[in-house]
């Protein structure tokens, strides 16, 4: 099985990135199953920012009938937790 993963970042969450998003639901390996989202960059500018961008990815998807989810990784550490990496 070949999987394919969408890494969008810098300008993500605006009306430009529709097309994308369908192209890549259109050939998801899983359909129905929700986009992850992984605000992780922002984690460093502290939780108010990571929460900010992680809403801002929801409201995107919810808006477009995606279901999505947010994924918490913001560390290293997190980076080797099973139940987070379990999840991609």
């Amino acid at each position: 099985m070949t999987l394919a993963f969408g890494l969008l970042g810098s300008g993500e969450f605006e009306p430009w990135q529709a097309e994308v998003d369908r192209w890549l639901m259109e050939r998801s390996a899983n359909p129905g199953a929700p986009v992850l989202i992984l605000p992780t960059a922002a984690a460093h500018e502290g939780d108010e920012m990571f929460d900010h961008w992680a809403s801002k990815g929801l409201d995107h998807y919810r808006s477009a009938g995606i279901p999505a989810e947010v994924v918490p990784l913001k560390t290293r550490e997190d980076a080797a937790r099973p139940e987070l990496v379990g999840r991609l």
